[in-house]
């Protein structure tokens, strides 16, 4: 399955499929990639692989992020199999633009601001439940089902609600789920505002590492700075290794006090 952009070459970032039926063709392991090559006159060797994986069986929209800042005009889904060994069916699937935004967060704290015109605070969700996936089909919670507290005036921090939680897994995708209101469950539900605060670390401030030695067994940093690398330092060389494998060497001379990528 492919999709020609024409002349204006797209950068993808995003892309999501649904399934017929879980008795038919659903596509199970597969590629992803780009090119700028007809695939009727080209090669494998002219195409990009951008991402590799295995849908599940199921009928849901499965969605697959990836980190892709260069534009293609054409892209492809290799289809290695499906859970039928047969014909492929599906109903829709589709590509959205790559943002540099769009990176996996590390969320800690949901905020919520009743509504306050017309005494509508009685209509603020009596609960709530939180969950982050990075692919849509499979959910982790991170707040369980948690009653609110009334969404009255509070001197400390005024009408906003903050629910904080321990979290320091990065997702793409988060899910926050409603239920009930302060009216007896009775009417409907309202909330003026909302937001979601990421984890504040050392990590977000890009600080990575500080000593008074060259001989440092790793230092980390941000997704935004890198993706899927792991940088290390040993005895003034620094690794840089990518999916497992050594991809770059690098001999540093003198003390390294200190370490900072941005």
């Amino acid at each position: 399955m492919c999709i020609d952009f024409g002349d204006d070459n797209i950068d993808i970032g995003c892309f999501t499929i649904k399934g017929h039926t879980t008795s038919s063709g659903m596509v199970k392991n597969f590629i992803l990639k780009g090119s700028y090559v007809d695939p009727r006159t080209s090669n494998d060797s002219e195409w990009d692989t951008l991402y590799i994986d295995t849908f599940v069986n199921t009928t849901d929209w499965q969605t697959i992020y990836f980190v892709n800042g260069k534009p293609y005009r054409y892209y492809k889904l290799d289809v290695l199999d499906t859970y039928n060994d047969g014909e492929i069916t599906l109903d829709e699937w589709g590509m959205y633009k790559y943002n540099e935004l769009r990176l996996k967060r590390v969320i800690s704290q949901v905020r919520l601001l009743p509504v306050v015109v017309d005494s509508d605070e009685v209509y603020f969700p009596k609960q709530i439940e939180l969950k982050g996936s990075n692919g849509l089909d499979e959910w982790d919670t991170l707040i369980p089902t948690t009653d609110t507290y009334t969404p009255f005036f509070d001197y400390i921090w005024g009408r906003w609600q903050r629910h904080s939680f321990t979290n320091t897994k990065r997702y793409y995708c988060y899910k926050l789920t409603c239920t009930g209101n302060w009216n007896n469950n009775v009417g409907k539900m309202a909330i003026a505002e909302w937001e979601f605060r990421e984890r504040f670390s050392e990590s977000y401030t890009y600080r990575i590492l500080g000593g008074s030695s060259n001989n440092f067994n790793s230092i980390w940093a941000n997704d935004s700075v890198f993706d899927s690398v792991f940088f290390y330092i040993v005895n003034d060389g620094l690794n840089i290794v990518y999916d497992d494998r050594l991809a770059e060497y690098t001999t540093i001379s003198g003390s390294v006090l200190d370490i900072n990528v941005i």
